[in-house]
């Protein structure tokens, strides 16, 4: 196995993990060598079904150890794997399937529902975790077809597509080659501080987000045992850290609101050592509640689907602990770099203290571009730097800050949500003649997804939209406005476009 690939992690990481406990969830757990024999065998599996290197596999599934294994044995044979949303519709994973164009799905039962209809219009084979033989045949673990597979991978070959939404919806990949998530495992102390083999992880995020890899990844590179659960309630999820003695969680700021509701102490977590935020900045409130009801470590990152560890910004305690800083990204991981410049100039263009601009980073874990997309590729990507689209300042002590972005994404709840892929949804209703839709600050959510519309039905109401949104199957849940608004006209500028900054100060 060539060194520089996840092959070459995975195996250094099981071998040296060997009979102790690795990954586990509610129903398996696996060590060291068990992980690693069941890839072998699925990798032999797909070898079986005809997939190999340089095709794409699409998952529906959430995080377990199952899902793993399937990641792990992709990455053995050099096929590219690509994880759809659990909160996708019908329609939108039919649309994701024809755009990424797989050569099988392998899901669980939360996503065969999802992907039956679609996969049976497009003749694709549907592979469960949930059978007796998800993990290939019995008695081979060492398996030498993969083996073989995996020698011919080289650090530049693909090795993971991140789907998320385009700005009008469509579907967007963020390719990612074994070079650069590499990169971002062996970056994770900067990110999450001091982490070892004694650490138990716990990690709830669906492995469609960008999240999943970049908290796994690190964490299996540093041999922490990583324990896979789901967020139904915050008590339930304080009994599980309890149960499981984890040492160390990150989670998206909405949820650990939900946490300090329940007004906690330290004491409630006794193994906790280190709790982290990300996806959407934090406040000097949080920060506090944080460190004087969980864990006084606190951390968070700046990280995204394009840059991920190894190119992230981070901060921590004494960072985010003083006056004013509860918001900010902090500064670059070593090895990596961050500008602020005009969104309208070069890369060059700087900017100085305290003036917003665009966030453009570069780093040795940048993705090497889009899928299908030379043209977004060339735009965002200039001589190692990444332009992020994300709206920024660095402070008088040298903190980067984030201000929102230049397109019309909505960060809520830590999910993202595309503006115009909301409005289409609304404009599909006859009684609507205009929709502007706009993120606006949220205590819960960071952002909350509100709508401001025209309609030619005056008896028309918010509960009468929404109902139609949730039954046309056009938007997943957590994509419904929050909150609609009815207007008799919508601010617009010279050239008749809506000002969607004058609505998002309405």
């Amino acid at each position: 196995m060539n060194v520089g690939t996840l092959p070459y992690l995975f195996r250094s990481a099981c071998r040296w993990k060997g009979d102790q406990t690795f990954v586990s969830d509610e129903r398996e757990r696996l060590s060291g060598d068990g992980l690693w024999a069941k890839s072998c065998q699925f990798s032999a599996a797909l070898l079986e079904h005809g997939i190999g290197r340089g095709d794409i596999v699409a998952f529906v599934c959430a995080s377990s150890t199952r899902h793993l294994v399937a990641f792990m044995a992709c990455q053995l044979i050099g096929a590219i794997p690509c994880c759809l949303h659990l909160r996708a519709t019908v329609k939108e994973t039919s649309r994701g399937l024809e755009f990424l164009e797989p050569r099988v799905i392998i899901a669980d039962d939360n996503g065969l529902g999802l992907v039956r209809d679609p996969a049976k219009e497009r003749g694709l084979k549907v592979i469960s975790l949930e059978k007796a033989d998800w993990a290939g045949p019995e008695g081979n673990p060492d398996c030498e077809s993969a083996a073989v597979a995996a020698a011919n991978i080289k650090a530049n070959d693909p090795a993971l597509l991140i789907l998320s939404s385009g700005t009008t919806g469509q579907p967007k990949a963020i390719q990612h080659s074994h070079r650069s998530l590499v990169a971002s495992a062996l970056a994770g102390p900067y990110v999450y501080g001091e982490i070892n083999d004694g650490d138990r992880i716990a990690v709830i995020m669906p492995p469609s987000f960008a999240a999943w890899a970049n908290t796994v990844l690190p964490f299996m590179a540093m041999r922490s045992q990583i324990y896979f659960s789901s967020w139904s309630s915050a008590e339930e999820f304080v009994a599980f850290v309890r149960q499981c003695r984890i040492s160390v969680i990150p989670l998206v700021p909405t949820l650990w609101r939900a946490l300090l509701a329940l007004s906690p102490s330290p004491s409630d977590f006794p193994e906790l050592r280190s709790v982290f935020f990300s996806g959407e900045p934090g406040s000097d409130d949080l920060v506090q509640g944080m460190v004087e009801g969980i864990c006084p470590n606190v951390r968070t990152a700046y990280l995204s689907s394009e840059i991920v560890c190894g190119a992230g910004i981070v901060a921590d305690r004494t960072m985010l602990t003083r006056p004013g800083k509860g918001a900010c990204a902090g500064r670059p991981v070593p090895g990596a770099d961050v500008r602020i410049v005009n969104p309208d100039g070069s890369i060059d263009d700087l900017l100085g203290p305290n003036e917003v601009g665009e966030i453009i980073v570069s780093g040795p874990s940048l993705s090497p571009g889009y899928y299908k997309d030379e043209g977004l590729t060339k735009r965002a990507y200039t001589n190692g730097w990444l332009r992020s689209g994300d709206l920024g300042l660095i402070d008088e002590d040298g903190f980067v800050h984030v201000a929102g972005r230049l397109d019309n994404t909505i960060n809520s709840g830590g999910l993202k949500v595309q503006a115009e892929e909301v409005e289409a949804a609304l404009l599909g209703h006859s009684a609507i003649s205009q929709a502007a839709v706009v993120g606006v600050p949220d205590q819960r959510w960071g952002q909350a997804v509100t709508a401001h519309v025209i309609s030619l039905d005056p008896a028309i109401e918010q509960a009468d939209l929404l109902d139609y949104l949730r039954h046309s199957g056009s938007l997943s849940p957590y994509k419904l406005p929050k909150t609609i608004h009815f207007h008799q006209t919508l601010p617009t500028g010279p050239t008749g476009k809506v000002l969607r900054r004058a609505l998002r100060d309405t």
